[in-house]
């Protein structure tokens, strides 16, 4: 059997601009929100629409590139998936799943 990996591949929009934040060291990351588009017909056959949000990680030189985008535009990433958790100010365990962006593509013709 083939080594198994943890892939996703998106194909939506930018829910806002993308945010670089560059540390100390030089390293550059990027934070970004994708909504993909979902349809599915219910159980009464009625037509369901549902917007999902992903949050979208990217580092180093990608993340340059994702954050030269703003909310609209139309992009595929492809990561893994990741989930963390960690403590907010009330002591209350919080849990995050995001996608670390390893490819983008960026759709410019968009039809």
């Amino acid at each position: 059997m083939s080594k198994l990996t943890n892939q996703a591949q998106l194909i939506g929009r930018l829910g806002k601009d993308a945010e670089v934040f560059t540390f100390d060291d030089g390293t550059n990351k990027c934070r970004a929100v994708l909504s993909t588009n979902e349809e599915y017909v219910g159980l009464d056959g009625a037509t369901i629409r549902r917007t999902v949000w992903h949050d979208i990680v990217a580092w180093g030189d990608l993340a340059l590139v994702l954050g030269g985008l703003k909310k609209g535009q139309k992009l595929i990433v492809q990561g893994r998936i990741s989930y963390r958790s960690y403590e907010d100010g009330e002591g209350h365990c919080r849990y995050i799943t995001e996608i670390v962006a390893s490819e983008l593509l960026i759709i410019t013709n968009d039809e």
